[in-house]
C-alpha cells in the first residue's frame, strides 16, 4: 500500500469515527384511562366465588406497552373476608397508579365457612382512549375523579371526559355554580366499609334558576344515593341564565374503616432471643410510621409482627415482617420506619426483638 492509499483509509477511519450517532426520537405514551377486571379466584386449585367484589377505581396512565396481569395471593378467614394479601405477579410501572387493588381487595367478601389459603387473582388491566372508551367508564372515572390521590395524576383525564359526555346541542358547556351548596344527608345512605358509590346526573335550568328535565344518566347501583341526589338536585337554584345539557354527579365513599383482623397470640420473648425491654419501650416511643394514604381514601385497618437487632450505636437491623395484616402493604411501611430508627447506644447487642404495631385510624 503506497502512502496516498493509506492516508486515503486513514481519513476514512477517522470519519466514520466522527459521525454523529442517528437521533431517536421516542414518543410519549399517550395518556389514557386504565381500568382494572378481576379474573377468577382459586383456592388450594378449587374456584371461589365472591359474594361481594368491589372494582378499584380507574385512572388515567401514559403507559406505551400493555401492562401485564397483577396477580395477588391470599388467604379467606372462616368470615368470608380476604387476608394476607400480598402482590406475587406483576412488574411495577410507576406510570400506572396500583394503589387501590388491595383496598379494593379488602372490600371483598366470600361466602363464611372453613378458612380457604393458597388463594390466587389476577387483575388484567385495559387502556382507552377517551374518545374510544365506553360511557359507563367515563361516567364512573368522571364522577371519581375527586376520589384519585393526591400525589399521583389519575385524575388527569376528568375534564376530556366530561366533554365527551355532554350530550351534543348542549348550551351547558361550563356547568353553572349553584347559588347554595347542594347537600346531602350522606351519612343517611349506606355504604358498605372500603365501597365507593356514585350516581351521575344531566338537567336543564329554566330562565329562573330552576333545574328541569333530570335524568339519571348512570349510577354505580346505590339506589339511596340516586333517590337522594335526584331531590337534591331538584331543589337547587342556579343562576337565572337557560341552559341544557347540564351534568352533575355525587359520590359516596365509607367513613367506616374495614378493622383489622383479630390479633394472632404471639410469644413477644422468642427462644433464643436477647432483647432486653427497654429497647423495645424506646421502639415503640420512637417508631414513626407513615398512614399508607390508599387505605385512609378507602378506610382500612391492620397490624404487623416484625423481628429486628439492634446494634451497640443502636442503629435497628436486621428487620423481618414476620405478619402483616389484611395486606403486606403495612408491612412495607413497617419496614421503611424501622430502617431509620435508632435507639441509645447500649453496651451489647440486641438480637431477635419482636414487636407488634398496629395501624388504627382516628374516629370519623
Amino acid at each position: 500500500m503506497n502512502w496516498a492509499s493509506l492516508l486515503i483509509t486513514l481519513a476514512a477511519i477517522f470519519d466514520t469515527a466522527a459521525a454523529p450517532a442517528p437521533v431517536v426520537q421516542v414518543r410519549p405514551a399517550p395518556l389514557r384511562i386504565a381500568s382494572f377486571h378481576a379474573g377468577s379466584v382459586r383456592c388450594g386449585g378449587s374456584e371461589e366465588i365472591p359474594v361481594r367484589a368491589v372494582a378499584p377505581l380507574p385512572v388515567a396512565a401514559a403507559v406505551a406497552e400493555p401492562a401485564e396481569p397483577i396477580r395477588f395471593g391470599f388467604r379467606i378467614d372462616q368470615e368470608g373476608r380476604p387476608l394476607s394479601i400480598r402482590q406475587t405477579g406483576g412488574t411495577a410501572n410507576p406510570a400506572l397508579d396500583t394503589r387501590d387493588l388491595v383496598p379494593a381487595m379488602i372490600a371483598w367478601r366470600f361466602a363464611p365457612g372453613a378458612e380457604r389459603s393458597d388463594c390466587d387473582i389476577a387483575f388484567t388491566v385495559r387502556f382507552e382512549s377517551v374518545a374510544a372508551a365506553d360511557k359507563a367508564l367515563l361516567y364512573r372515572y368522571a364522577a371519581l375523579g375527586r376520589m384519585q390521590m393526591p400525589d399521583g395524576g389519575g385524575g388527569a383525564l376528568v375534564r376530556e371526559a366530561f366533554s365527551r359526555l355532554r350530550p351534543r346541542g348542549t348550551t351547558c358547556m361550563t356547568d353553572p355554580v349553584p347559588r347554595e351548596p347542594i347537600n346531602l344527608p350522606y351519612q343517611s345512605i349506606p355504604e358498605i366499609p372500603g365501597g365507593i358509590s356514585f350516581s351521575f346526573f344531566s338537567y336543564d335550568v329554566d330562565a329562573q334558576g330552576r333545574p328541569a328535565h333530570l335524568r339519571l344518566l348512570h349510577s354505580s347501583g346505590n339506589r339511596m344515593l340516586d333517590m337522594a341526589g335526584d331531590i337534591a338536585l331538584g331543589r337547587a337554584v342556579f343562576p337565572a341564565q337557560p341552559r341544557t345539557g347540564c351534568l352533575y354527579y355525587f359520590y359516596r365513599y365509607s367513613t367506616e374503616a374495614a378493622p383489622a383482623p383479630a390479633l394472632t397470640p404471639i410469644d413477644l420473648h422468642p427462644a433464643g432471643s436477647a432483647c432486653a425491654g427497654a429497647i423495645s419501650d424506646q421502639v415503640a416511643t420512637r417508631f414513626q410510621m407513615r398512614y399508607p394514604i390508599e387505605f385512609t381514601r378507602r378506610p382500612a385497618e391492620g397490624w404487623v409482627v416484625f423481628s429486628y437487632d439492634v446494634e451497640t450505636s443502636g442503629a435497628v437491623g436486621n428487620i423481618r415482617i414476620l405478619e402483616s395484616e389484611p395486606a403486606a402493604r403495612f408491612g412495607e411501611e413497617v419496614s421503611r420506619a424501622a430502617a431509620v430508627l435508632r435507639v441509645d447506644p447500649i453496651s451489647s447487642a440486641q438480637r431477635g426483638c419482636v414487636q407488634r404495631v398496629r395501624f388504627q385510624l382516628p374516629p370519623r
